[in-house]
């Protein structure tokens, strides 16, 4: 009967340990998601006051960087990239 007992024990601490960190993963996951979402929006309010700059050059005949639009780009193709995972 020991050694049974000690079999069960052994197997219920395992699955407790599996569970427990299963759970974890969960948690940091949801962790992520939210501090994906924060950093997106906070992507995406600096990406406005570039373009509102990069417009305002515009207007005032200046050429923009060609880095200025390169930057944009890929702003908006990351901000795609992030609502898609976000969905």
């Amino acid at each position: 009967m020991d050694s049974l007992s000690k079999v069960v024990d052994k197997g219920t601490d395992w699955l407790t340990k599996s569970v427990g960190r299963e759970i974890g993963y969960f948690f940091i996951y949801e962790r992520s998601i939210k501090s994906l979402d924060k950093e997106c929006e906070r992507l995406e309010n600096i990406r406005s006051g570039v373009q509102q700059g990069a417009e305002a050059s515009r207007r005032n005949s200046r050429n923009l960087a060609p880095s200025v639009q390169a930057w944009l780009t890929s702003v908006d193709t990351t901000t795609a990239d992030v609502a898609t995972i976000l969905q």
